[in-house]
């Protein structure tokens, strides 16, 4: 029974300190393919939002994507434009998956809601 506690205990602190979100059932795009949408530039009918802390976007951001903290876009789905497709980014994609859920949860079509594989530390393309 402790050797149980214990392999829960760390698997729960593994979880705690930053490991990635399963995206199982929500719509992704790698980081690599976003590198390439960003290459091409971004498509003016999808909303691309970053939804990280502002000191966190101020220190890098990706160019075309709008700072919308986590917080923001959980408390105000409708500052997003139901009829577009949402792009998603976050860090790692822990955020990202929680907020494209909040979306989903609140109307939007699971179709139109994509999170970031991996998030901006995959990400190599450009920054600001």
């Amino acid at each position: 029974m402790k050797q149980l506690l214990i392999v829960l205990s760390g698997l729960f602190l593994l979880g705690a300190c930053g490991g990635t979100a399963d995206l199982d059932g929500l719509n992704t795009m790698t980081a690599t393919d976003l590198e390439a949408q960003t290459e091409q530039g971004l498509e003016d009918d999808v909303q691309y939002i970053d939804v990280r802390e502002t000191d966190e976007f101020d220190e890098e951001s990706i160019p075309g994507f709008e700072n919308m903290p986590m917080a923001l876009v959980m408390d105000n789905p409708s500052l997003l434009n139901e009829e577009e497709d949402v792009v998603i980014l976050c860090n790692t994609q822990n955020r990202s998956k929680e907020v494209a859920e909040a979306l989903i949860d609140a109307g939007f079509d699971h179709d139109r809601v994509i999170v970031v594989e991996g998030g901006i530390s995959d990400y190599n393309g450009t920054v600001n």
